[in-house]
């Protein structure tokens, strides 16, 4: 028996209406097949067939007779039509037989579709009233074969899918852009990026300058949920357009869809279903490296994924070992020249770094200056340094809270902005500060946020973390975040220079609003204690720092917090708290820190003293017993700063805008 013959009756026998078709074509039947399209042919036909014409190829009648509808893709403008409009990142779990052009998709039978033509690029439908050749026939000397073997599946789309007006551009920025008019009405926080990185090369193909093109896009970036940052959008206008200018200066045609997420650049060639993320990308003596991954993607077939490997982008052995490697595993794919186009434009891309944008056309601060008046500075980082025990963390955690809510009374102050929170832990455990969340929660009668509230325990320094986080702030959305504590982040000696350097640059690749936990200096006859522990750029890299103090009084805490060093606004007052703890509930009660003897006296004396004089006229010794410090260190105070004080005779009185 041959095997055209054994295929044949195989076919029968799984409820396939066949017919017997001229050798080596596709066309005509042998019999006049409009009969099989009504009822199957008996097996004594079908071997009777195969006796009469030994050779002839197998057609298989599709539509309800059969039990399956076809969707046919010819070659790789039919994948890439698919990839666009069809399976969308679906993997589709059904048989599939290999043809000399492209692919038949084999599905279970949907009376929905109709035989036909062109309804998208390269996408044709068989079924009631078709046929398609099978498996083992050939046609002008190329064999079909089963590229996937198993059971057939349901169509996962409906037939409005494979209408002309539905077509999803494979490459949007050189065809009508249907797209840009739905685009523009906002999308979600995961697509706006991508989005965003789509239109702007829509704009800039045009030849739209950058300034005109973000004041275009802004009504887009305001219609996202959440709104996308000015800031934001003007840097994927510098990117894209930076991009370009890669492109146009390696005489790249037909290059890849760029993006970046997090500190990942992603290349993709959407007419080819291939894919190359490059991440951690860095530059030495040897070249420029990078953990590299391979995706390729054909409508119906497994999905080729290669790596993260470590990739050289600078050698040649590199490209042509993987060249060798991509091409085992899917054929059809000029693999040298999609990694030749990868690595020039990578390279392209860190040698230049972060794009030059002009001043001038800047979004300016299009935030307020704080995002929790007074503790937190908007869009950059602040310190909340103290000893141990002082209740550090615990702060930490109620701000978050209160940014991520909106709920004013869990510190007495609303943000002048809700954002995402993210908690990145080097010292408790998630637990922990669960269990402190539904505490504080509990104290304002508010329950457990309905939002997520993000929660990362981390092991490695934050310059070693930083790529994934930074995806997945992006992605998600985030715009503040907590760090506890610094010294854990560093990684190594927080006293040394470089790693609080390091530690800030990490923080910046972040471009989100930060609150660093940091520890005290141990307290010695050098030490400074109105300073974080570690170097010094602790203290001048950050742009205002808050010291805690703590004073236990039972179930009950008071707490200081005191403005030691701001960059960007004047000091501001001292805050202080009765932190009070029950079995399930946590609460913060704002208070004057001159409620509290201890707490008031870690004011500077000049402070203490404005406070004295609130109620009056003292001597200098009067107001030394007052506070509880020397006659010499009162007296110089107030004389030097007669603009707030204000001698008659032996009494000191405040000045009149300083009451």
């Amino acid at each position: 028996m041959s095997a055209l013959l054994d295929a044949a009756l195989q076919y029968l026998a799984e409820g396939r209406s066949i017919v017997p078709v001229k050798e080596g074509q596709k066309a005509p039947p042998h019999v006049a097949w409009e009969e099989y399209q009504k009822r199957r042919p008996t097996e004594e036909e079908v071997q009777a067939w195969w006796e009469k014409w030994p050779t002839a190829n197998i057609a298989i009648v599709t539509g309800g007779i059969s039990g399956i509808t076809v969707i046919d893709l010819d070659g790789p403008e039919g994948m890439a039509s698919a990839r666009a409009n069809l399976l969308t990142g679906q993997h589709l779990e059904t048989r599939i037989h290999k043809t000399p052009k492209g692919h038949h998709i084999l599905c279970k039978y949907d009376s929905r579709f109709h035989t036909g033509a062109g309804f998208l690029p390269g996408v044709d439908v068989r079924n009631d009233g078709g046929y398609i050749i099978a498996p083992p026939s050939v046609v002008d000397g190329k064999e079909y074969t089963v590229y996937r073997d198993g059971p057939i599946a349901a169509i996962p789309f409906g037939p409005e899918a494979l209408t002309v007006s539905k077509v999803v551009p494979i490459r949007p920025e050189t065809e009508h852009p249907t797209w840009v008019s739905e685009a523009l009405r906002g999308v979600p926080e995961k697509e706006r990026n991508q989005t965003a990185t789509r239109l702007v090369g829509y704009f800039h193909s045009k030849g739209i300058p950058p300034d005109i093109i973000f004041e275009t896009l802004m009504p887009f970036a305001k219609a996202c949920e959440p709104e996308m940052d000015p800031r934001e959008l003007q840097k994927v206008i510098a990117s894209v357009t930076q991009y370009e200018r890669h492109v146009a200066a390696n005489a790249i045609t037909d290059p890849p869809t760029f993006s970046q997420k997090g500190d990942s650049l992603f290349y993709e060639w959407p007419g080819l279903g291939v894919s190359a993320e490059l991440e951690d990308v860095y530059l030495d003596k040897e070249g420029i490296y990078c953990d590299l991954t391979i995706r390729g993607e054909q409508p119906g077939i497994p999905p080729l994924q290669h790596g993260p490997v470590r990739y050289n982008l600078k050698t040649t052995r590199s490209q042509s070992e993987l060249v060798r490697h991509l091409a085992g595993r899917l054929e059809g794919i000029n693999w040298a020249t999609i990694l030749e186009q990868m690595a020039r434009l990578a390279i392209a891309h860190v040698k230049e770094g972060e794009p030059i944008i002009d001043l001038r056309e800047s979004a300016g601060r299009p935030f307020e200056r704080y995002l929790l008046d007074p503790l937190v500075l908007d869009s950059q980082p602040t310190i909340l340094f103290g000893d141990g025990g002082t209740g550090k963390s615990l702060l930490a955690l109620a701000i978050l809270l209160a940014i991520e809510t909106g709920n004013k009374d869990i510190l007495g102050m609303a943000p002048s902005i809700r954002k995402k929170g993210l908690l990145l832990d080097w010292e408790f455990n998630d637990w922990e500060h669960a269990e402190r969340m539904e505490h504080i929660m509990n104290g304002v009668w508010a329950g457990i946020p309905s939002n997520a509230i993000a929660y990362r325990r981390c092991y490695l320094p934050l310059h070693q973390e930083v790529g994934p986080i930074k995806r997945y702030i992006e992605e998600n959305g985030i715009g503040f975040v907590v760090i506890d504590s610094a010294a854990a982040a560093c990684g190594e000696e927080p006293e040394k220079a470089s790693e609080a350097l390091r530690f800030f640059n990490a923080l910046r690749r972040l471009n989100v609003t930060a609150l660093v936990v940091a520890h005290q200096v141990k307290k010695n006859k050098d030490s400074d204690m109105e300073k974080p522990f570690g170097s010094s750029f602790w203290w001048n890299m950050a742009r205002s720092v808050w010291k805690l103090e703590r004073v236990q009084q039972g179930n009950e805490l008071a707490i200081g917090v005191y403005h030691k060093k701001w960059n960007v606004d004047r000091q501001r007052a001292p805050l202080s708290y009765r932190v009070n703890f029950t079995a399930d509930e946590i609460t913060f009660e704002s208070q004057s820190i001159f409620e509290n003897e201890e707490l008031a006296s870690k004011l500077s004396i000049k402070i203490q003293l404005q406070n004295q004089l609130r109620n009056g006229k003292a001597t200098v010794k009067e107001l030394a017993e007052a506070i509880g410090g020397k006659e010499g260190s009162v007296y110089q105070t107030m004389n030097r700063n007669r603009k707030m004080f204000s001698q008659d005779g032996k009494e000191w009185s405040l000045m009149s805008k300083y009451l």
